[in-house]
């Protein structure tokens, strides 16, 4: 993944542009209000008595699959919440035991180095997407792990304003105001 942009450096225009809602209501129409394809096959080898690691593709918009774990505990009482967590295409993809342990259901999706920022924000939102049907849960469950890079910035704020989300109802369209100001991770 790309290091954060240094917003003091960024034209104002463009900054306004990064969560201008009417422009991400439009990309993010190319997802369809369907749950994304998905292929799932567990992996042993990183599963054990207690935690349960399935191994995911999630179909991206461009046709592309991205590779991704969803994780959870065997036993116990249901998940706390479900965690979504973004890595790069360099990083080890496995799961947070510490997540898993503390009771939440996890899903990690590792994002292509050759994605524009604009893909990579709709590759979490459909990550996302895949967490709420999976889970089936309710609005609130689903929460997408803060990090200091710009796609999370943008994927999280879209996210927690209604944009993108399976079960969420986005608010009116305003007037083009945006968002507001830009999220500090």
């Amino acid at each position: 993944m790309d290091g954060p942009l240094d917003r003091n450096s960024l034209p104002s225009t463009f900054k306004a542009r990064l969560f201008e809602r009417t422009w991400w209501h439009g990309q993010l129409a190319s997802l369809g209000d369907q749950p994304p394809s998905v292929f799932l096959h567990e992996r042993e080898d990183l599963s054990s008595p207690l935690i349960e690691v399935v191994e995911m593709r999630l179909r991206a918009p461009d046709g592309q699959r991205l590779a991704g774990l969803r994780a959870r505990r065997r036993y116990g009482p249901p998940a706390h919440a479900t965690v979504v967590r973004a890595i790069g295409p360099t990083e080890v993809l496995e799961p947070d035991l510490d997540q898993i342990g503390a009771g939440n259901f996890e899903v990690v999706v590792q994002l292509p180095a050759h994605h524009s920022l604009r893909q990579r924000v709709l590759d979490l939102i459909l990550a996302l997407r895949f967490a709420e049907s999976d889970q089936q849960c309710r609005s609130g469950c689903v929460r997408l792990v803060p990090t200091p890079v710009d796609e999370v910035a943008i994927a999280r704020r879209l996210y927690e304003d209604g944009l993108g989300s399976l079960i969420r109802p986005a608010r009116p369209m305003d007037d083009g105001a945006g968002l507001g100001t830009l999220p500090s991770v």
